[in-house]
């Protein structure tokens, strides 16, 4: 249902543990998201990520929500940003 809408994936993102809470994590995302607002070549209206559920604050925080309730108790949550929303 879901693979109709153009979207870029963010497979792996992390940082190294001794540099949590510094902004770096928030500097990949706003990152990517500056570069397919000033340039989306790609056509992309969505940026999703299959989040770990210790993650889900991290990506709440820049914006995330969840796709849908049905992953809401599984180890990852498939969470979207709207991209549109930001231009």
């Amino acid at each position: 249902m879901f693979k109709s809408y153009p979207a870029l994936k963010i497979c792996r993102l992390a940082t190294d543990r001794k540099y949590h809470g510094e902004g770096i994590g928030t500097m990949m995302v706003n990152m990517i998201v500056v570069s397919y607002q000033s340039d989306n070549k790609a056509g992309c209206r969505f940026i999703t990520v299959d989040a770990y559920a210790h993650s889900l604050p991290f990506y709440y925080k820049q914006g995330f929500v969840p796709l849908s309730k049905e992953d809401e108790d599984s180890p990852t949550r498939l969470l979207y940003f709207d991209l549109e929303n930001i231009c």
